[in-house]
């Protein structure tokens, strides 16, 4: 279910910077994925929001 929107958009570079610890399963970081809508872990989505920089 929605959460919230994010202050700032992470950018794809850094979120791949942290792909061992969002889990092989992350779809995003995957192999020939697509930007799209899926499901996150509690532990993927809080990794998410501590890579989000908040507005200055």
């Amino acid at each position: 279910a929605f959460e919230r929107k994010l202050a700032q958009v992470i950018p794809l570079e850094e979120i791949k910077q942290h792909t061992d610890k969002l889990g092989e399963g992350f779809t995003l970081t995957a192999r020939g994925s697509r930007l799209s809508v899926f499901p996150v872990t509690a532990a993927q989505w809080k990794l998410l929001l501590s890579l989000e920089k908040q507005p200055a």
